[in-house]
């Protein structure tokens, strides 16, 4: 709690229930530890802040908080102080190189709940990650990732073309030049901030170029679409989500029963090559999905991601 205090200068708001809830079953040996480390004469003031969220008052009392753990416990002990000093900054280097943020992608027809989850998942996750961010098909190159979802739109009618020879050859070119996008976004914005333990969730990614070519102009061989996907950076987790196609299309009536069957029928062959896809009926109501959701991702954090995962 201090650490972040110290560090930085502020107290984050998620930290705030965590820390009532801990002095309840605590509160002795804390008393001990704030005395020791600021002084016997601030422990009761710090208990009340913490107790009651006063986020302004404890970040008011950042500077003498600084002094006070320099004169209690810095100059007394230096030796252990450089020590302890060096140790933090080792770990955080540790924890930084470890890659503890996750990348997830979400698939699945309009209509099933994708941006939905997704909004959900940055509250749904705030205690193991750091941060949320969001990004839509591919990750972007020229600016940064999202904080927020924004808000899904309606579909929009696909035209009709007749596909030839030269509709094929430029989809396939831009193919290619979208995996040399995705691996430009992912390593100018999705790896620093899986560095920083955040959580990024995407929409669609590459392989809508499998699931619905149409919506992205791609008319060319689905080898070329597998083996763009295949070139292209993995995310750490694919989360499908599946509901039945009648209540896909009571969500979104645009889309036909025989389009969303047509989707799911690509889905099950994707889900037969494509490692780390887990699906996850979203037929449920949207607190149980993002529920569901964010347990998968949470135990990518410790188990390695499974196949097929359900």
């Amino acid at each position: 709690i201090f650490q972040h205090l110290l560090w930085g200068g502020f107290y984050k708001a998620k930290y705030h229930e965590v820390v009532a809830q801990r002095l309840g079953k605590f509160e002795g040996p804390f008393r001990e530890i704030l005395a020791r480390t600021f002084g016997p004469d601030l422990t009761e003031r710090l208990i009340a802040l913490l107790k009651s969220a006063d986020r302004k008052a404890l970040e008011t009392m950042v500077p003498i908080l600084r002094w006070r753990l320099w004169k209690f416990r810095g100059l007394p002990d230096l030796r252990g102080s450089i020590r302890r000093l060096l140790g933090f900054v080792a770990a955080e280097i540790r924890i930084t190189w470890s890659k503890s943020g996750r990348w997830i992608v979400l698939i699945g027809p309009d209509g099933v709940g994708k941006t939905t989850i997704a909004s959900k998942l940055g509250l749904e996750t705030r205690y193991f990650f750091r941060d949320f961010r969001y990004h839509h098909w591919i990750p972007p190159v020229t600016y940064n990732l999202l904080k927020e979802v924004p808000p899904s739109g309606m579909m929009l009618e696909r035209p009709k073309r007749n596909v030839d020879v030269f509709s094929i050859a430029i989809s396939g070119m831009r193919v290619l030049r979208n995996v040399l996008r995705s691996w430009l976004g992912y390593v100018l914005r999705i790896l620093p901030n899986l560095y920083r333990q955040r959580l990024v969730a995407g929409d669609r990614y590459l392989f809508n170029y499998v699931l619905d070519p149409g919506s992205v102009r791609y008319f060319g061989p689905e080898w070329l679409a597998r083996l763009a996907i295949t070139l292209a950076p993995k995310p750490d987790l694919v989360i499908r989500l599946s509901a039945p196609a009648a209540r896909v299309h009571e969500r979104k009536q645009e889309l036909s029963l025989e389009e969303i069957a047509t989707f799911e029928a690509r889905a099950d062959r994707l889900a037969g090559w494509f490692p780390n896809i887990a699906t996850v009926s979203s037929d449920a109501s949207a607190a149980e999905t993002v529920s569901k959701v964010a347990t998968l991702i949470i135990h990518t954090l410790t188990d390695p991601p499974c196949e097929k995962r359900g």
